[in-house]
């Protein structure tokens, strides 16, 4: 149990947001990590918020590649939802994340056990109806599948005698 007297909740705040940015590789990016810091990290939410939409926007992950090493073997699939204010406004925001999650609920079942989905909302979204919003999601979640099957099966021929 720790407690803190203070006049000002600004010095809590700013240890607060330092360490999220730390962890979530906003400040340093998570490959400068020490490789035991980085194993603990993949456990962490943290990841997810700055990491993977840079790796995936840089070109170093694909959608294959930001489901596989995130993984949590043994665990239900689960997803998370990046929508900017580029999309809109706070409520137009909220109800892109509702409709994506609404339409990515009967879909996890799809994901292999552990594997986390990180679904970025772009501003078309926020116009578009649900049927295309989950025409979207179908085909990236297929190529994405596709993908991790094929980089599995690559991985499979390079072990092989």
């Amino acid at each position: 149990l720790v407690a803190i007297r203070t006049t000002s909740i600004l010095g809590v705040l700013r240890a607060k947001y330092l360490v999220l940015e730390l962890l979530s590789g906003l400040l340093v990016p998570v490959a400068f990590f020490p490789e035991p810091v980085r194993k603990v990290l993949v456990w962490l939410p943290f990841l997810h918020m700055n990491d993977t939409p840079g790796r995936i926007w840089l070109g170093l992950a694909s959608g294959a590649d930001a489901l596989a090493p995130r993984s949590r073997p043994g665990q239900d699939p689960r997803a998370g939802f990046v929508v900017s204010k580029a999309v809109g406004g706070s409520v137009v925001r909220h109800a892109v994340t509702r409709r994506l999650r609404h339409l990515v609920a009967p879909r996890l079942h799809r994901l292999p056990a552990g594997s986390t989905l990180v679904v970025r909302a772009l501003p078309p979204a926020a116009a578009a109806s649900s049927e295309q919003l989950g025409s979207d999601l179908d085909a990236a979640l297929d190529r994405a599948l596709r993908l991790s099957a094929q980089r599995a099966a690559s991985a499979a021929d390079t072990v092989a005698p």
